[in-house]
């Protein structure tokens, strides 16, 4: 009997470090930058089109699109990483804007979840649908919120009109190629990572855990008091 239960609690947390890992959002939250005296979250998102990146949760004063681009590739040696217990990232770039596909199928409105980084984040990651632009933010606390809600500028120009350069607002979701020189653009960063490890159970898998070696010990307890009974 005690074999069965205990063998029952090892399949337990066998099942339990399933889910947990079954379980992981495609973004994340695995630690914090600190960056201009101040600490924003870093968000691993694990399924963007382009590859796997690390949001910095923070929204840049809105600039034209030369300056907002010097300011992400700048970031490198101004950001100060505090990764979460058992996390660590291979790092496969510097920062740098969000993406877009350069072509004339990303002016579509709303556009393909595949066609930047940003669109992606918005209808796959986050669930938002035409028209709501960041309503669902999930972990995300700094973009897309109050006076930044409107157009960020991507990383990539747009080369049937080199003046130009792709945009993607998270006010109404649109995506458009704008003017470069247009100095009411917001940016945020990323960074292309792959996640290399995380060993910290989440709070959750911690309960289910207690819970299979509480099952465990109370069975074992159970048997050695049967044992110790006289015959």
């Amino acid at each position: 009997m005690y074999k069965r239960i205990v063998k029952s609690g090892v399949i337990l947390t066998l099942l339990m470090a399933m889910m947990a890992g079954a379980a992981q959002a495609s973004v994340q939250v695995i630690g914090t930058a600190g960056y201009n005296s101040n600490t924003y979250n870093l968000i691993y998102d694990n399924a963007s089109p382009f590859g796997s990146i690390v949001w910095l949760d923070y929204t840049h004063p809105a600039d034209t699109w030369v300056n907002q681009k010097s300011w992400a590739n700048g970031l490198l040696g101004s950001v100060t990483y505090y990764l979460n217990p058992g996390i660590s990232i291979n790092w496969g770039g510097s920062w740098r804007l969000p993406t877009t596909v350069d072509n004339d199928s990303s002016w579509s409105n709303p556009p393909l979840a595949t066609s930047s980084e940003m669109a992606y984040l918005c209808y796959t990651d986050l669930g938002n649908t035409t028209g709501v632009g960041l309503a669902n933010k999930g972990p995300f606390t700094a973009i897309g919120t109050n006076g930044t809600n409107g157009y960020y500028w991507s990383d990539t120009q747009y080369a049937a009109a080199p003046s130009f350069a792709w945009a993607f607002s998270t006010y109404n979701g649109q995506q458009n190629a704008l003017d470069k020189s247009s100095a009411g653009l917001y940016a945020v960063a990323v960074r292309p990572g792959e996640l290399v490890a995380s060993t910290v159970p989440e709070p959750s898998t911690y309960a289910l855990l207690c819970i299979s070696l509480g099952v465990v010990g109370f069975a074992r307890k159970k048997m050695v008091k049967r044992d110790e009974q006289p015959a």
